[in-house]
């Protein structure tokens, strides 16, 4: 993926585009690792474009506005002050974007994940279904993500049937990945599609780190200018009205 273009960008704001992450002024960094195989006109890759983007432009502002030798020191301060509500709430309307991209591919993950519902009378794997989901509400954080990771690896078939035919829905992180990989399963019939479909996965995980690591991407002076999560909470809401109201 060609980021040539989006580096000198941000350069001239004084934000510096490594190979995994962007670093703005004063070290604060944010991941920024897409698959090589990823298109530019992807539009998840422009979301996390767009997040890095807002951030570096408050942090070039704020260095503008610290280094102009002509201004007063409470001009400075009053200028910050606009730059750092702006810059938030910028951030944060693009942070709610990105979160709706990513929840509509893990959506999409589990509409694939089509488990054909057990037999009236199977009631053998009926009671098998529920004792592993028993099972799996017992477990730890560290436990279920352990088990995530053996999922996402392709063991424990059984058990992501039991999954995805849930009721009630298991922690997030099991019933994500168990949807990937029983979608995974299936296309590994098809090689082709199996590496769209890894590269699609590796982008959507790259926008969830990008939107989770920018949370701490506002220069310190911005944080009390931003109340980040109800922020993003609304925006997100008025985006899926939105998507809602096109469909």
């Amino acid at each position: 993926m060609n980021t040539d273009g989006f580096k000198s960008e941000l350069a001239a704001l004084g934000t510096d585009l490594t190979d995994r992450a962007a670093v703005f002024p004063g070290g604060i960094a944010v991941a920024f690792d897409f698959p090589s195989a990823a298109e530019v006109d992807d539009p998840r890759v422009g979301a996390a474009a767009r997040i890095v983007r807002a951030a570096a432009t408050l942090h070039g502002e704020l260095a503008a506005i610290e280094a102009d030798k002509d201004r007063s020191p409470e001009w400075k301060q009053r200028e910050a002050a606009k730059a750092n509500e702006r810059g938030a709430a910028a951030l944060a309307a693009e942070r709610a974007a990105a979160t709706v991209l990513v929840d509509a591919f893990d959506a999409f993950d589990l509409r694939e994940a089509a488990v054909p519902a057990l037999a009236a009378t199977d009631i053998g794997g009926a009671l098998t279904d529920n004792e592993v989901r028993m099972y799996l509400r017992g477990l730890s954080s560290d436990d279920a993500n352990k088990l995530a990771q053996a999922i996402a690896e392709g063991q424990h078939p059984r058990m992501v049937e039991a999954i995805l035919r849930a009721p009630v829905p298991l922690p997030e992180v099991l019933t994500r990945t168990a949807a990937a990989a029983f979608v995974d399963a299936q296309e590994r019939k098809d090689p082709q599609a199996a590496r769209l479909r890894e590269t699609a996965r590796r982008v959507n995980d790259a926008l969830r780190m990008t939107t989770a690591h920018s949370a701490g991407a506002l220069p310190a002076s911005a944080r009390t200018h931003a109340t980040m999560d109800d922020a993003i909470r609304a925006a997100a809401v008025g985006i899926g009205e939105r998507a809602n109201r096109r469909a």
